[in-house]
């Protein structure tokens, strides 16, 4: 008789009986010092059974009964401690933010490992106590046929002492079902608690995506405020810019104030300022709408998402052919990802 091996300090038990001369042989596997002072407890309280073939298959029910009541009751704490850990009972002061939701409560990690390792270890201890509960159920089954086949002299005494240890054994019977029952509640609890965990997870995850939204609000406000500001700056440069285009091109030297009455103000050179003014004015024009037109295509071509590395690369590298690429840098105290967008909707 053994039960899962995968367990620690495994029990096995074999053995083997003559009831003819009532002696019961067995071997004991995996038993601690522990273990092996209990046994003899045991045995010396209950020598009045040694006769019996069952006795000592029921003293080793005795000891895995003690030992799943203890691994039970073990997996019990484990549940209540991540209960406990995560925050899902226990008082706390009106207003005061949940342990599960503040800053580092716990390792969202570790602790659905925990979790679904203690609902696989449970589930597992389970369908051992069912196994040993059916095994309980053939050992009393057996009782018959042992008073069947002692010999006569022994008749009375096997009856007796079947009847007690079958009396026991229907107690451990009951008692595995209480801890069945108690396993399966855990298992539940379990299940109860990844789905609160992912629950926990979901809830951080919201309060992260308020805080960014407040975040962008406040950036949101800012680039705002820096928009009137350069509304003002364009408005103030657009009203002075004709005075001071007159101011400039009239104090150009190809223009003479001074000359006599009869004399031209205008120099005979002045067609030199319109020959260089007009192709560079152009000629600038020009690289702009042909740079503007190549990134609005490469953009489009590229997609909102997928594109958008390639569309930073891309840009980067034409500013940097027209000497800009410091405008381009990205600054060590803010996210690059935001200044990155920001300055492309803003060329857009």
């Amino acid at each position: 008789m053994r039960m899962d091996h995968s367990w620690s300090r495994d029990l096995a038990m074999s053995a083997s009986a003559n009831v003819g001369t009532g002696m019961t042989y067995a071997l004991f596997h995996g038993c601690d010092e522990q273990d092996v002072k209990i046994l003899t407890d045991w045995l010396k309280m209950t020598t009045c059974s040694a006769g019996h073939p069952l006795h000592l298959p029921a003293l080793f029910a005795e000891l895995q009964l003690r030992r799943h009541k203890r691994l039970t009751q073990d997996n019990w704490r484990k549940l209540v401690t991540l209960y406990a850990h995560t925050g899902q009972y226990g008082n706390r002061a009106p207003g005061a933010q949940p342990t599960y939701l503040q800053e580092d409560a716990f390792d969202y990690d570790n602790t659905t490992r925990d979790v679904l390792g203690m609902y696989q270890e449970t589930g597992f201890l389970e369908k051992g106590l069912i196994k040993l509960r059916r095994w309980l159920k053939q050992m009393i089954s057996q009782m018959e046929v042992i008073k069947t086949t002692v010999p006569k002299a022994r008749t009375d005494f096997i009856a007796t002492e079947s009847d007690r240890i079958g009396e026991r054994l229907e107690a451990m019977m009951d008692d595995y079902e209480e801890l069945i029952a108690e396993c399966k509640l855990i298992t539940d609890g379990a299940l109860l608690l990844t789905n609160a965990i992912w629950n926990l997870i979901a809830q951080r995850d919201n309060i992260a995506t308020q805080s960014i939204a407040a975040d962008s609000r406040e950036i949101a406000s800012a680039a705002k405020k820096d928009g009137s500001a350069m509304k003002a700056i364009a408005l103030l440069t657009m009203t002075f810019l004709p005075g001071t285009f007159v101011a400039s091109f009239f104090a150009m030297p190809l223009l003479d104030w001074q000359a006599p009455r009869d004399a031209p103000v205008v120099s005979h050179r002045f067609w030199i300022y319109w020959a260089v003014t007009v192709p560079l004015t152009a000629a600038v024009l020009l690289l702009w709408s042909t740079w503007y037109l190549l990134w609005d295509a490469q953009r489009d071509s590229m997609g909102p998402r997928n594109g958008r590395s390639k569309l930073e690369a891309f840009e980067m590298h034409v500013l940097k052919a027209l000497g800009f690429d410091r405008m381009r840098q990205k600054p060590n105290t803010f996210s690059g990802n935001d200044t990155t967008d920001t300055m492309t909707d803003d060329m857009a």
